[in-house]
């Protein structure tokens, strides 16, 4: 079988994967099972593309496969919410520029007055990483990349594969939703109020995303006349190795 039609025969298995995935019934669960099966679609994908990334590198090789192929820009944004936290619960005076740069825009976003906002208001990568202490690389062991939409996603992709439940208390508004967006969330305890920033990744969303990944991969491997299932074992044996 020739190269071109070993790309037509690996690409439209999972377009028929994902067309499975779009039928599955509604019900109170069905969204977070959606989400569940199409990260494991982009895992999948990226292994073809990435096959040097030991098993331990997954955040590496599912992060890097989706800038690579998703098309998705505002994924390079820091997820301001989640850096006002880390700022918050870490005292230490060299991030003090930052942190009141930080705190100046969490305070005043019109998320917290309920409305609506998507992370292309999200500061840039650059933005942040301009008044980012050089001595520092990290905060409690996160660092500022962790907190870029593409390894938020890869931590949503954790929450969904490992404990069978969604990150956060976000809540999808609009069915047809296709990008991602934050929204106000007040919780009462007794006379304490207290007003917090969800971040939502919509099911919709990763229905565009991973139908951009196999479109943008099929054409990847076409022009650089890449044989897909070179870089997967097949065989009898459940433990890779065993399968020459």
């Amino acid at each position: 079988m020739e190269i071109a039609d070993r790309i037509e025969r690996f690409i439209g298995y999972f377009e028929g994967e994902l067309s499975s995935i779009k039928s599955i019934p509604a019900s109170s669960s069905s969204k977070k099972f959606k989400k569940a099966l199409y990260v494991s679609v982009i895992d999948a994908l990226a292994r073809c593309v990435y096959p040097q990334y030991k098993q331990n590198q997954n955040r590496d090789r599912f992060v890097s496969f989706l800038k690579r192929f998703s098309d998705w820009r505002e994924g390079y944004n820091i997820s301001m919410p989640h850096l006002a936290q880390l700022l918050r619960i870490n005292p230490d005076p060299t991030f003090e520029k930052l942190r009141k740069i930080i705190f100046e825009t969490y305070n005043n976003s019109v998320v917290l007055r309920s409305q609506v906002v998507g992370i292309d208001t999200d500061p840039s990568y650059d933005e942040i990483k301009k008044n980012w202490p050089l001595q520092k690389e990290a905060i409690e062991g996160v660092k500022l990349e962790y907190l870029q939409h593409f390894n938020l996603l890869y931590a949503y992709r954790n929450s969904l594969i490992h404990e069978l439940r969604e990150p956060g208390y976000g809540v999808e508004f609009d069915e047809d939703e296709s990008f991602p967006y934050y929204h106000s969330h007040t919780m009462i305890e007794g006379d304490i109020e207290d007003k917090s920033i969800q971040l939502v990744y919509p099911v919709n969303f990763f229905v565009r995303i991973t139908t951009n990944c196999i479109n943008n991969l099929k054409t990847y491997l076409a022009e650089n006349n890449l044989d897909p299932y070179s870089y997967y074992r097949f065989g009898t044996y459940w433990i890779s190795d065993l399968n020459d």
